[in-house]
């Protein structure tokens, strides 16, 4: 739509103020704010030029995040606090959340309140003070004709004209007032909700999170029977998801906001109704109460369609949760999804689900239509009604100088251990007391969207000597040096620009710097390469961190002799606490379990010793820190771009096709024109019976006006059914050229005088309008963001006490949107307002109903607009399917030979390469291990072989044929990978391991054979999959810590099917167990050619020995394999090694030959304590 501004003859030089300003709201006097006046200098800078982030006002402080969550949670606990003391939880029906939210904003909530009973009192008198009027023109009219002697008088007519004026001036203002009251009222609640929501889900946890059956003591406290009580109990079990939670406060906290606005309706709409009945009394005698008395009749009826509503809502409301559940998993796990070729597995699931709430959604507005309607919501599978997961026993004490290491089979609670130290989970029985301040660095590493600095320092000053020392110990500084602004290089969400290995040394570096007394480090060494890794712990663990009280999960068995003393742990039990040496003499199973892993050999001695690694430094002249970064250039991530003017006319046409052909958008048009039309001709039909205009029969003008009737009855019912916002604005203007044409004729020729002013008024106004809406479309969004990303590290955050900073950091952005939001509505109210004092009476109330839908279709198409720019201008992967007239063979690839050929491929175009003419043969069938430091370009391998990212040079040919030729689907569908960090989703084991449903149950069962995830060799024996139910930590289901005295058996293994439940993220499995499934996934595709980035990182030793034969024996007899390896032991007996060292070849042949040419292998050897005897021994 064309930007029209008429009187602009220059563009204006006014430079964008440096810092916003508050909003002069608070400071106006009564007239500016009920005429909105204070917008002026706003919408004028607006006119000039487009509005910049600066010219938005600042939100006053009574309406900031930070004051109304403080007044909501202490309204709320003050109700509560009543609520115990006499027992009430409800009055008047409503829950205690409605009356603190009214205890709130109550002053808002009635003066808005009262602008609705005038709007609603003036709008039913209306018509009767209209009725003198038309009698003293028809008196008027007389006496000019000579039909009466008497001549009315002037002043009387006078009277009645300003008094209706008045009249229809006063209930334009209270309706524009209204709505400015509610919709305040509503972004207010709305805030305040989302603020209170964050805090809370910042203490919510892991119980909390994951659901699941109760506990007895959680049992204890919700067994009343009493009805509330038994909602709580649903919503324990079901927990609080991080998807569940984002759609709380994006669709059930909009609901609230919108019920703001038509609450009042509820008490004012009686009282109007009951005064429209007495003046019709008056004037029509009781013959009146016939028409009321059909309306009594209706309200049965209608009493019934609210409570189907309500049921319609609810299942709406589920369906649309679990569509908002699995596109959150979808986009946090792309990658993962891409790589097996699962598009359209995933697109038909998502596509089901919405088709449901589609339905649901057209069964609901039927039923708003139509008296009668019923839906029932389809049942699904209820959750598993296992206890939840406990440790018990649990005491230990650690001194606060001590490194205790904490090992165990996959699955025995570790990381659940760590999570209890981290008061990431309920404490039930017991007391733990610490005597200094925790850091936590989990498994899977955490990243905030913002700097490498800004991750480690998490809010703590910068001091240059202490985080260069971090920096080092934590091997960072060679990764410094390759990015393109060093530590001041903004990574993206989740860190998505640095690899597995850097992600987790930000980690720890985090935990470091903190100067914590009390370290607790999951895990941390799976991630990095095993120089890598030692050289973190010698010049972290045993360095920086001497002194201070460290806990360390490790499967890495080489360092246990390092560390004071050692817990082993199976089953959620704690079996023994004491040193190495120790345990290998008074443990069997732990002296059984370091047998079988088969790691600590005498070799290990040496790489224990503290070794200074060259790969682990940065380039000589290498800067590594920035004291300065412009913030342009410090960003790796492309910023949200905001669009600038109109919305053009093709966002129409893309909306309009978006219902599927432009054919629907002619024939609503053309139902609402019929509509309209039967709704003159029924007003017209009046005015002929009264005047006898055709000189009919009675009974025919009867007939003519009840035919009439019944016809825009049935149309108003087919066109409810179709009705769009678009809709709304052209029935609304051809609803006021029907009302010109039926009443006043001749006036009809000043709309084109109005229109013309219209025109101008609308520009005016549109300038500010739009770029309002788009920066608050753009700042809502960042406030979804920021609470995404604090939800996924609510552990670290927690951990940290940094509990306060992120509650800041989101009242701060919400004050943000609000800023862009209230000003969206308040300009919308000033124009309103206008139009109420320059137009007449008669085309007020017409004006203001056409133009406010105008101004909601215009804001809204802005949100139009930027899903238009991210389905067209972002750039696209290339077709899932190849051309038509490129032939792939149905048996590609038959031998897997992959040959990369001057492979060079950059992220970006303005970035450095990360694989620099890249020239390898891998022939079919060969085994290669790709070695390498964290950052050298490993997995970047990898993405190219999926086409993650194409190549910006050379080419990769599998079996002689180019990838580049072949469709994404049916390359990736012929790979097959193990990630590092595999991904689970919502559903069960089956869904997972098989989307498609290709696959027969035996083949899966065998998969899981392979994957040792089964207890017996014969699957038919197993009743189930045999996973622990003492998963650690990064499971949603291990809930609880508990000292309870509890026999062991209670946590032994549990059986499941391959129907069993998997939560989001499969989060109720521990990370070792989502690489075991993982590697089932792998098997059970068959593949010719099969990736590993080191699949298991997070396995314990015996289990790793047993998956590494398992991956020689059955995924790579005669298949080609290319392994990613941190863990160079696990390469050994490989065909070739490949290392690797900033995106080129290095080193390249069989490992043994490597080991004797004294290079760079044998160096990385040497440092993890390889020896020759163990390419023979493997």
């Amino acid at each position: 739509m064309a930007h029209f501004n008429p009187f602009r003859t220059r563009r204006t030089s006014d430079d964008v103020p440096r810092s916003r300003i508050p909003s002069p709201e608070e400071n106006a006097s009564i007239i500016s704010q009920l005429l909105f006046t204070w917008l002026g200098p706003l919408l004028t800078t607006g006119y000039k030029r487009p509005l910049e982030y600066e010219d938005i006002w600042l939100v006053p402080q009574a309406r900031s995040a930070a004051y109304l969550a403080q007044n909501l949670m202490k309204s709320f606990e003050n109700l509560i606090i009543d609520k115990q003391h006499h027992g009430s939880r409800r009055r008047w029906g409503l829950p205690v959340l409605a009356w603190a939210l009214h205890n709130c904003f109550k002053f808002d909530f009635w003066v808005g309140g009262l602008c609705q009973l005038v709007e609603s009192i003036l709008q039913a008198m209306a018509p009767f003070t209209l009725r003198f009027l038309i009698v003293f023109a028809r008196d008027a009219h007389s006496f000019i004709r000579g039909e009466q002697d008497s001549r009315p008088p002037l002043g009387r007519g006078v009277g009645l004209v300003l008094a209706i004026t008045a009249m229809q001036v006063i209930q334009s203002f209270s309706s524009s007032h209204f709505h400015y009251r509610s919709t305040l009222l509503g972004g207010q609640s709305r805030s305040a909700l989302i603020a209170v929501a964050f805090s809370k889900s910042l203490r919510l946890s892991r119980r909390g999170r994951a659901g699941g059956e109760l506990g007895m003591t959680e049992a204890t406290m919700v067994s009343t029977g009493q009805p509330q009580d038994q909602l709580r109990w649903q919503i324990l079990k079901e927990g609080w998801s991080n998807s569940r939670v984002m759609s709380l406060i994006s669709t059930d906290v909009s609901r609230i906001e919108q019920s703001c606005t038509t609450f009042h309706l509820v008490w004012t709409s009686p009282i109007a109704i009951l005064l429209t009945i007495t003046l019709l009394i008056i004037n029509l005698g009781y013959s009146a109460l016939a028409g009321v008395a059909v309306l009594v009749l209706g309200l049965t009826a209608l009493t019934k369609v609210v409570k189907v509503l309500a049921r319609l809502r609810a299942a709406v409301n589920m369906v649309t949760d679990q569509r908002a559940g699995l596109t959150q998993e979808i986009l946090h796990g792309i990658r993962f999804v891409k790589y097996f070729g699962w598009e359209s597995a995933f697109l038909h699931r998502l596509q089901a689900i919405r088709a449901s709430e589609t339905s649901s959604l057209q069964i609901l507005h039927i039923t708003k239509s139509a008296i009668g309607a019923a839906y029932d919501g389809e049942k699904v599978a209820g959750r598993s009604n296992e206890p939840p997961f406990s440790l018990e026993n649990i005491s230990v004490a650690i001194s606060s100088q001590e490194l205790v290491a904490v090992v165990g089979s996959v699955g025995c609670g570790k990381s659940s251990l760590l999570s209890a130290l981290a008061n990431d989970m309920r404490l039930v029985q017991g007391t733990m007391k610490f005597n200094s301040n925790v850091a936590y660095c989990p498994q899977s590493a955490w990243l905030q969207n913002a700097t490498i600095r800004e991750n480690i320092l998490f809010g703590r000053s910068f001091d240059k000597e202490l985080y260069s020392r971090v920096t080092h110990a934590c091997a960072l500084e060679a990764d410094f040096a390759l990015l393109p602004h060093g530590d001041l290089t903004e990574i993206g969400e989740k860190g998505i620009t640095l690899s597995g290995g850097q992600k987790q040394r930000v980690n720890i570096a985090r935990a470091i710097y903190s100067d914590a007394g009390i370290v607790l480090l999951d895990d941390p060494l799976s991630a990095v390469d095993a120089h890598v890794g030692n050289h973190i712990f010698n010049q972290a663990i045993s360095g920086l961190l001497h002194g201070k009280c460290c806990v360390l999960v490790t499967h890495q068995l080489q360092v246990l002799r390092r560390c004071d003393r050692v817990i082993w742990m199976t089953n959620g039990l704690i079996e023994a606490f004491d040193k190495y040496d120790g345990l290998l003499e008074s443990s069997i199973s732990f002296r059984r379990f370091v047998q079988t892993s088969g790691t600590v050999s005498s070799g290990e001695t040496q790489a224990n010793e503290e070794i200074e690694d060259s790969t682990c430094a940065p380039k000589e002249g290498a800067a590594l820190l920035n004291d300065y970064v412009s913030e342009d250039k410090r960003k790796l991530m492309q910023e949200d771009v905001k669009a600038v003017n109109s919305v053009p006319w093709n966002v129409y046409h893309v909306w309009m096709k978006s219902s599927g052909s432009i054919l629907n958008m002619a024939a609503v048009l053309i139902l609402m024109c019929i509509f309209r039309a039967a709704n003159l001709l029924t007003s017209l039909s009046l005015a002929w019976w009264v005047s006898d205009a055709y000189g009919l029969s009675r009974a025919s003008y009867i007939g003519l006006y009840a035919g009439l009737g019944v016809a825009q009855a049935v149309l108003l019912f087919a066109f409810s059914m179709v009705v769009c916002i678009y809709l709304i604005v052209l029935s609304s203007l051809l609803g006021s050229f029907g009302f010109i044409i039926a009443y006043f004729h001749y006036f009809a020729i000043a709309l084109a005088v109005v229109s013309v002013v219209l025109v101008l008024a609308v520009s005016y106004y549109r300038s500010s309008a739009r770029e309002l809406k788009r920066y608050h479309a753009i700042l809502d969004g960042a406030v979804f963001a920021k609470f995404n990303e604090a939800l996924v590290g609510a552990s670290t955050i927690r951990a940290y006490g940094r509990e306060e900073h992120y509650v800041r950091d989101i009242h701060r952005a919400i004050d943000d949107m609000d800023g862009a939001y209230f000003l969206t509505f308040a300009n919308q109210r000033w124009f309103i307002t206008g139009l109420i004092l320059s137009y007449s009476l008669s085309l007020v109330g017409i004006i203001q109903i056409t133009v406010r839908y105008f101004a909601d279709v215009d804001n809204s198409m802005s949100s139009t607009e930027r899903l238009h720019q991210y389905t067209s201008s972002l750039a696209r992967e290339a077709s899932l399917e190849e051309d038509a007239a490129f032939r792939l063979r149905s048996s590609w690839p038959e031998s897997g030979e992959i040959v990369f050929e001057s492979v060079q491929m950059r992220y970006r175009p303005e970035l450095p390469l990360v694989l620099d003419n890249f020239s390898l043969t891998i022939r079919g069938g060969e085994r290669i291990g790709i070695v390498g430091r964290t950052g050298a370009g490993k997995s970047t391998i990898l993405s190219t072989l999926f086409r993650l990212t194409e190549l910006s040079g050379g080419r990769i040919m599998i079996d002689g044929v180019d990838i580049a030729q072949v469709g994404l689907h049916s390359l990736r569908s012929r790979l097959a990978i193990i990630p590092q960090d595999p991904t689970l989703f919502r559903g069960t084991i089956r869904s997972n391991l098989d989307p498609f449903g290709r696959h027969s149950d035996l083949e899966m069962w065998n998969a899981l054979r392979q994957a040792h995830l089964l207890p017996g060799e014969d699957p038919s024996e197993a009743t189930g999959l045999a996973i622990d139910a003492t998963s650690d930590a990064t499971d949603h289901s291990l809930r609880d810590i508990q000292t309870a005295t509890q026999s062991p058996e209670n946590n032994m293994e549990t059986r499941i099917t391959l129907d069993a439940i998997v939560e989001e993220e499969g989060l109720n499995y521990s990370l070792g167990q989502r690489q075991l499934l993982a590697l089932a996934r792998a098997h059970l595709r068959n593949a010719r050619i099969t990736l590993i980035d080191e699949g298991t990182s997070s396995v314990d030793s015996a289990t790793d020995v047993l998956v590494q034969k398992t991956i020689a024996q059955e995924l790579s007899g005669g298949k080609t394999l290319i392994a990613i390896a941190h863990r160079l032991r696990t390469v050994l007996l490989y065909d070739r090694v490949c290392v690797m060292d900033q995106g080129r070849i290095v080193e390249l042949g069989p490992p043994l030959e490597l080991w004797e040419q004294a290079g760079v292998f044998r160096g990385m050897c040497d440092r993890s304590g390889i020896t020759q005897e163990d390419f023979s021994d493997g």
